[in-house]
């Protein structure tokens, strides 16, 4: 079959015109299609359907730049292994389970194996649940599915922490398990004193912050993404993200001191806040939700 007839066939009718007749597009699908290579039993059809079911409006201003956004092969492992396609499934073992087994080493304490956690993911990943096809057919394409399975990784160990959470520990249990043991009296004071606060004090401060400083927090400390392929994926360089997150995060504690300052003594504040900063990361799986914000309202 032609590419360039299965490409136009399921693009939207709208959008048609700025691909159709151009010379050109047969030779850029036959280039997406060789680069998916030969061991995932996907189709070189199926996967330029996959491509025109994924441009987006925007993708019109380029629309050959936007073909060329494409990751191939990643996109060839998605949808091969979300049908069931044993290449596909084959080749996201060997390529992308390391990003399983890195999420579940870093989470020891949730208390499942790594096979456990294996299996938790790949459910999550290849398995429809009533009417909605699996998790990873929702892959776009362009950023590297490597992250995207990173991110999925992420959001698992979040869940599985409420999860237990919830049946486990009360909410100040919860908070003074975040805090790091200590052998100062005055800090083991203020952490059983004042982390019943926190939560609140914590939240009121997340909600003044704006949705960038919020997505670029959870990106980098609960999905776990270096501030290097922050800076690779926004199109900046690496410096520049390490000052956004460091200035987000001063915003934040200064937020959480304002909301703290009624209700704890002067003199404590400052240990107060210290502390809290050295659990950032843990307090922001407790209250972030994983998905990412809309940044343009």
């Amino acid at each position: 079959m032609v590419l360039s007839d299965a490409f136009l066939e399921s693009l939207p009718e709208p959008m048609r015109g700025a691909f159709a007749g151009r010379s050109d597009l047969e030779t850029a699908l036959e280039a997406l299609a060789s680069a998916r290579g030969d061991d995932l039993d996907v189709e070189r059809a199926e996967l330029v359907r996959a491509v025109a079911a994924r441009i987006e409006e925007s993708d019109l201003r380029d629309p050959f730049a936007a073909l060329a956004s494409f990751r191939a092969r990643d996109l060839a492992i998605a949808i091969g292994s979300a049908r069931g396609l044993r290449g596909a499934l084959d080749a996201f073992e060997r390529e992308h389970r390391g990003e399983i087994d890195r999420a579940i080493e870093k989470s020891r304490n949730l208390g499942f194996d790594v096979d456990e956690f294996r299996q938790i993911v790949r459910e999550k990943l290849f398995v429809a649940k009533g009417d909605d096809p699996p998790k990873i057919a929702s892959y776009g394409g362009r950023a590297p599915l490597s992250a995207w399975v990173r991110v999925t990784c992420a959001r698992t160990v979040v869940d599985l922490v409420r999860r237990k959470d919830q049946h486990t520990t009360s909410a100040d249990d919860d908070w003074l398990s975040s805090f790091p043991d200590t052998d100062d009296p005055e800090l083991r004071l203020l952490r059983a004193r004042y982390a019943p606060l926190l939560p609140t004090a914590f939240g009121e401060a997340l909600r003044q912050l704006s949705p960038k400083q919020r997505n670029l927090l959870r990106q980098r400390f609960l999905h776990e993404i270096s501030a290097q392929a922050l800076a690779t994926s926004l199109g900046v360089h690496r410096a520049t993200v390490t000052t956004w997150i460091d200035d987000a995060r001063r915003e934040l504690l200064q937020h959480v001191r304002k909301a703290l300052q009624t209700s704890v003594a002067a003199t404590s504040l400052d240990s107060v806040v210290e502390v809290m900063g050295s659990a950032l990361d843990v307090s922001i799986r407790r209250l972030l939700e994983s998905r990412l914000e809309d940044e343009s309202e």
